[in-house]
C-alpha cells in the first residue's frame, strides 16, 4: 500500500430521528459509554462485536453491517480518508472498430482476427474474453447522410481480466494500438487490511470531530449506538496503469445517542 495522498475529511450530522442504512451496534446490554477521554479503538470494537448475534461480512463495497433498531435521537459524526492502494482485481476494456466500410463477411472476418491478435498478444498477462458477439452495421456515410446496401463496419467489445498486475501497461497499450477505446474496472476485494491500517488515525480523526459536535450541541457524546465501517475504491477514473495503484476512500461513521431533541442556538 502506497502512502496516503489525500486525508480529506466529511462530516455530517443529524439531530432527531436518524434512520441509518447499514451500521454497527451492539445490544442494549453492550452499548458503549465513553468518558472525556479519548475515543478507544477497542470501544468501537466492542460495538462492533457485542452481543449474541454477530454479523461482520462484507458487503457491496467492502462494507460491513449490524442491524439495531435505531434511538429515537442521534448525532453521527462522519470521517473520511482517501489513499493509494493496490487493487486486487483489475478488468482492462476494450472497444474495437473497422475504420474502412467493407462486406459484411470481411466485417466479421476483420473482427475475428482482430480479437486472436490481442489474445495472442496479451499472452499469459491476462486473460482475454469477448463480452457479446461481433457487431456488423450497414455503413453510414456522413457525407452523403446515407446507409449503404452494400458497405458494413464491425466492432466487438473486450475485457482483459490482468493476471500480473505489472503488465496492466503493457495491455492497456496493445488494445490502444488495435485504436480501441479504453475503460477500466479496478477493484478492492479484500478491504480489511487497509482499513486495519488506518483505524487508528480514523479514530483520532473521529475524537476531535466529536468533540466539534460537543461543542455546537451543548452536550456529551458518550453513548454510542451504531457504527459503519466501509472501504469503496474509485476503479474507473483512478485506476493508474503505471503504479498499478487505485485510490480508495475509507469512511468510518459513529452514531451517537443524544438522549432527546436539541436546539441550536
Amino acid at each position: 500500500m502506497a502512502s496516503v495522498i489525500n486525508r480529506g475529511l466529511v462530516v455530517a450530522a443529524t439531530v432527531g430521528f436518524l434512520l441509518p442504512i447499514a451500521a454497527f451496534a451492539a445490544r442494549d446490554a453492550a452499548v458503549t459509554e465513553t468518558s472525556d477521554a479519548e475515543l478507544q479503538i477497542e470501544d468501537l470494537l466492542n460495538g462492533m462485536t457485542g452481543g449474541d448475534n454477530k454479523m461482520m461480512a462484507p458487503g457491496a463495497g467492502g462494507s460491513m453491517t449490524y442491524p439495531v433498531t435505531p434511538p429515537s435521537s442521534t448525532v453521527t459524526v462522519d470521517v473520511s480518508v482517501t489513499q493509494e492502494v493496490t487493487p486486487d482485481l483489475v478488468n482492462v476494456g476494450g472497444y474495437c472498430s473497422t475504420t474502412s466500410p467493407v462486406s459484411q463477411e470481411e466485417a466479421r472476418r476483420q473482427m475475428n482476427a482482430l480479437y486472436q491478435l490481442i489474445k495472442q498478444e496479451v499472452g499469459a498477462d491476462g486473460r482475454v474474453r469477448r463480452t457479446g458477439g461481433f457487431s456488423v452495421m450497414p455503413y453510414y456515410d456522413p457525407v452523403t447522410s446515407g446507409t449503404s446496401s452494400d458497405k458494413y463496419t464491425g466492432s466487438i467489445n473486450i475485457t482483459v481480466r490482468v493476471v500480473k498486475m505489472s503488465a496492466a501497461h503493457r495491455i492497456t497499450e496493445i488494445l490502444e494500438n488495435h485504436a480501441c477505446s479504453i475503460s477500466f474496472d479496478a477493484r478492492l476485494l479484500n478491504t480489511q487490511d487497509v482499513e486495519y491500517a488506518i483505524l487508528d488515525d480514523l479514530v483520532a480523526r473521529l475524537d476531535k470531530r466529536r468533540r466539534v459536535f460537543e461543542k455546537l450541541l451543548k452536550k456529551k457524546l458518550q453513548k454510542i449506538s451504531n457504527v459503519y465501517l466501509s472501504t469503496w475504491a474509485d476503479g474507473w477514473g483512478t485506476f493508474d496503469t503505471d503504479s498499478g495503484t487505485v485510490e480508495a476512500t475509507t469512511t468510518l461513521s459513529v452514531t451517537y445517542d443524544i438522549g432527546g431533541r436539541v436546539n441550536l442556538r
